[in-house]
């Protein structure tokens, strides 16, 4: 995904590396930042028969105003109590969206035109189909199972 993302970058002349950026919000080993400043997330899961691997790229507007407003969601429903899990100490100036980092005006909508571009040039075949009666049945399992692992993460409430 690193290597695709380079290759999805290029026309911006965006240099990045990939590495956990502290204090940032979902930090993680992949987390993609240029100048120390995270724009983007990669995360892996595994599903049955499968293995889904998927980025979070803050595209356009603030990536310090967004993590603020993480940062104010995270103080508001912390409330000072004890929790399960450990929530980051978010540091706003860690965060900048593809706007900010490459002085360009960019778009949803353009980015996704770079990524279907991108995979073109790599070979693959693009389609765009409804889920087969199958695949809406898997779809249904997962989300009812999403459901009850949000559930879980909730029962205090």
């Amino acid at each position: 995904m690193t290597a695709f993302m380079k290759k999805m970058l290029a026309p911006l002349d965006i240099v990045f590396n990939c590495g956990e950026i502290n204090r940032s919000y979902c930090p993680g080993r992949y987390d993609l930042s240029s100048s120390g400043r995270k724009f983007a997330g990669i995360s892996q899961r595994r599903v049955k028969q499968g293995v889904a691997v998927q980025i979070y790229l803050c595209v356009c507007g603030s990536g310090s105003q967004r993590a603020q407003l993480i940062r104010s969601f995270y103080t508001q429903a912390l409330q000072g109590e004890a929790t399960r899990f450990a929530y980051p100490d978010i540091d706003p100036k860690v965060m900048a969206s593809l706007e900010e980092i490459s002085g360009c005006p960019l778009t949803v909508q353009g980015l996704v035109h770079a990524c279907l571009c991108s995979l073109q040039s790599l070979g693959t075949v693009q389609s765009s189909s409804s889920l087969s009666p199958e695949e809406s049945l898997a779809f249904g399992s997962y989300y009812e199972r999403m459901i009850r692992r949000n559930e879980k993460a909730f029962d205090f409430m």
